[in-house]
């Protein structure tokens, strides 16, 4: 499977059923699910290495919120929805555009 597939492929497990395990608290589930995501995979075989996956949000208490309280829980349910062994959930706070 090329990366392109891929990548379509985890963005719809991401927004549809990985987004949906967090149901019960609507807020994060909807920034789950609008997410800005960038994927990178290293290494060298196509079907192994790791996957890691950066997660935009849009400010440091939602940045460091998500690190303190879900992250462990979201690696472990995105993987196992996946079916990914080598996987990495990184939070990063999105760039704000300068206004022209």
């Amino acid at each position: 499977m090329n990366m392109e597939h891929e990548i379509d492929r985890l963005i719809q497990i991401w927004t549809g059923p990985f987004a949906d395990n967090y149901s019960d608290r609507p807020r994060l589930c909807n920034m789950i699910r609008d997410a800005q995501l960038d994927f990178i995979k290293s290494g060298i075989e196509e079907d192994g290495g790791m996957l890691y996956i950066i997660m935009y949000v849009f400010n440091l208490v939602q940045k460091e919120w998500i690190e303190n309280n879900i992250l462990m829980d979201m690696e472990m349910t995105f993987a196992r929805l996946a079916g990914i062994e080598l996987l990495s959930i990184g939070i990063d706070i999105m760039e704000k555009e300068t206004e022209k």
